[in-house]
């Protein structure tokens, strides 16, 4: 609004100041060669007609083919009527047709300016041929000259209002697109905030899912039997304050790395399936119990990878102890060539109570992004004869270390 507001205002200044210069040329013209003014209007005719050839170039940007098509009929009525005024006038004549090329977007445009300078054309041709004393090879020269000049600002006027037109076009063309790219940006960054939320709300998931529901597990068992065998309950209480332990350790990682502010935090590494072995371990101990069979020759996997792996068997025991009622659990780890793949297999489905179907909990959801993360894919379902599979293929290869696919 304040630069509309500014470029308004020095529009009428520009307007008011060439009337004023042209309205000074006819006084002075009056004043000092009177036996030489051949206007067919009296002095304040002159006046007249030159405010309203002048003053309209204020809406020049406003209304630019308006104002063409006014004041081109106008200036060739101008020199019919020969008031003393020849330059200024002659400025406002080019002025207007410039800014009909520069400041339209309309195809009618060509048509006024086309008409804006045959009607100028048409006085110029009056006012050079008309006079009396037109005659000989120097009024002949002097008149192509004349023409050759007034060509010359006519076609600089049109080719340059049709330059700044395209300047006009490409400036509010960038404009856009720096703010699409704004846009796009403050997008971005959402969605990575949001990513990050996810990430994060994903390893929490993982991390307190499965302490908990193991600490759930033998707390119950060592309350059944606390009075029969204290000393099985005595070691349940403390496998519970193992997995306490190893829980808050995992949630100090966590806000460690929220607190490093980009920098390197002193955390303890991420998990990965070489310690599939340390997480069976505390399964057993809840009483799950687990075996582990590894087909083909281990070897070192990209750490994206190995923690999904070991996230994904995390989560599926956990569902497990939480759902199946702590059935017969089998955990194989094939090495392929250009995959892992991970089984959990089960001897009982879960109950209709805690089936959650093919869409899945949160668990379910958490195991099928930790699989996609690295360009794998995740299936789980009940399999015949009773019990239920979860199963993932990552592959190992074209895998950079923050998880993307290459």
């Amino acid at each position: 609004m304040d630069d509309s507001r500014s470029m308004q205002r020095s529009d009428w200044i520009v307007a008011v100041t060439m009337f004023a210069v042209a309205a000074f040329s006819i006084f002075i013209l009056r004043d000092v060669v009177p036996d030489k003014i051949t206007s067919k209007l009296p002095y304040w005719g002159d006046i007249l007609i030159t405010a309203a050839l002048h003053l309209p170039l204020a809406w020049r940007r406003v209304a630019p083919l308006r104002v063409a098509g006014f004041v081109g009929p106008l200036f060739a009525l101008y020199r019919y009527l020969e008031v003393p005024e020849p330059n200024v006038s002659s400025l406002a004549i080019f002025l207007a047709i410039f800014a009909a090329g520069a400041y339209s977007d309309a195809s009618a445009r060509h048509l006024v300016r086309g008409v804006a300078v045959a009607f100028s054309g048409l006085a110029l041709l009056y006012s050079i041929f008309g006079q009396e004393d037109f005659v000989g090879f120097d009024g002949l020269t002097l008149a192509a000259l004349s023409l050759a000049i007034n060509a010359g600002f006519f076609t600089a006027s049109w080719l340059l209002g049709d330059a700044w037109r395209r300047r006009r076009i490409d400036a509010a063309e960038l404009a856009r697109r720096a703010d699409q790219l704004a846009v796009e940006r403050e997008a971005r960054a959402r969605r990575a905030v949001l990513d990050e939320r996810v990430r994060i709300a994903r390893e929490l998931h993982d991390v307190v899912a499965h302490h908990v529901s193991v600490m759930g597990v033998q707390a119950a068992g060592a309350r059944r039997i606390l009075a029969s065998d204290p000393g099985r309950a005595a070691d349940a209480l403390a496998s519970v304050e193992q997995s306490s332990r190893e829980a808050v350790t995992e949630l100090h990682r966590l806000v460690g790395f929220l607190r490093s502010e980009g920098e390197e935090a002193t955390v303890e590494p991420q998990p990965t399936i070489d310690d599939l072995d340390q997480l069976v371990e505390r399964v057993r101990e809840a009483g799950l119990p687990v075996e582990v069979r590894k087909i083909g020759r281990p070897r070192e996997l990209p750490l994206a990878v190995g923690l999904s792996a070991y996230r994904i068997v995390q989560e599926a025991l956990t569902n497990v102890i939480k759902h199946a009622g702590g059935a017969e659990t089998t955990v194989i780890v094939s090495y392929l060539d250009k995959a892992l793949e991970i089984q959990v297999v089960n001897t009982r489905s879960p109950s209709p109570h805690d089936r959650t179907g093919e869409s899945g909990g949160r668990g379910q959801l958490g195991m099928r992004e930790r699989a996609a993360m690295v360009g794998g894919d995740l299936d789980f379902g009940s399999i015949k004869g009773g019990g239920y599979r979860v199963s993932a293929r990552l592959p190992t290869e074209g895998i950079y270390e923050d998880g993307m696919t290459a």
